[in-house]
C-alpha cells in the first residue's frame, strides 16, 4: 500500500467515526450544531394574499430640530391615502417599508442624539407594528456621547391591520422623520434624509 492509498484510507476511516459519532450525539437527544427541528407553524397564524403593492420614490428629503434640552421634533417625509379593497366591514393588513438616507445629532455640534421614524395609519400608531408606544417610533440611531454626521442608509417595516367603514376606502398613511434630544443638551437635536424609498403591500386574508 502506497503512501497516498495509507492517506486516503485513514482520511476515510476518520470521516467514518465522525460520522457516526454524530449519529451517536444526535440519538441521545444532545443537539448538535448541524442538528435542525421541524416545528410546526403556530395555529394563530393567518394566511394572507397579496393584493397590490405601491411604491413612491418621490420625496425630496425632509428635516426635523428642535431647540431645548430633551424636546422631540419630526417632518413629514411620505403621506399616502392606500386603498383596502374589500367590502365595508372587512379588514387589510398594509405592510409599510421605509429606506432611506438618514443622519441626527446635536444642534451644537458635540453630541449624538436620537433619529427616528413615526408611522401613522388612520391618524394613530399601526397595531400590531411594532413601533414604541411613547410615539409610534421606531430609533434608527441612538444617541452617541460623539457627535458624528455620517450618511447612512436605514430601513425599517411595520404591519398596520385596517377595518373599511365603507367598500374600498382609502386609509391615509403617513411616515415623518424625527429627533429625540436624550443627552440634555440646550442646543436640541436634528434629523435629516436624502434619497428615500416607501413600498407598501396591501394584503387582505
Amino acid at each position: 500500500m502506497n503512501a497516498s492509498h495509507t492517506k486516503f484510507v485513514a482520511v476515510a476511516l476518520l470521516f467514518g467515526v465522525t460520522v457516526i459519532a454524530s449519529a451517536r450525539v444526535r440519538e441521545s437527544g444532545v443537539p448538535t450544531p448541524f442538528a435542525f427541528e421541524q416545528t410546526a407553524a403556530p395555529s394563530a397564524l393567518v394566511k394572507h394574499v397579496l393584493k397590490g403593492t405601491y411604491f413612491d420614490v418621490r420625496s425630496t428629503g425632509a428635516s426635523a430640530s428642535c431647540g431645548t434640552a430633551n424636546c422631540s421634533a419630526f417632518a413629514p417625509l411620505f403621506m399616502e391615502n392606500i386603498v383596502c379593497p374589500k367590502v365595508a366591514g372587512a379588514a387589510c393588513t398594509y405592510e409599510i417599508t421605509i429606506q432611506s438616507q438618514n443622519r441626527a445629532g446635536s444642534n451644537d455640534g458635540t453630541l449624538g442624539e436620537e433619529g427616528v421614524y413615526q408611522f401613522f395609519v388612520d391618524g394613530a400608531a399601526p397595531n400590531p407594528g411594532p413601533v414604541s408606544a411613547s410615539c409610534a417610533c421606531y430609533a434608527w440611531s441612538g444617541g452617541s456621547q460623539k457627535f458624528s454626521l455620517p450618511i447612512r442608509g436605514t430601513s425599517y417595516a411595520v404591519t398596520a391591520t385596517v377595518t373599511n367603514a365603507t367598500a374600498n376606502q382609502a386609509h391615509s398613511i403617513a411616515v415623518n422623520i424625527g429627533c429625540n434630544e436624550i443627552q440634555g443638551n440646550a442646543s436640541g437635536c436634528f434629523a435629516g434624509s436624502g434619497f428615500a424609498n416607501l413600498s407598501i403591500a396591501v394584503y387582505a386574508p
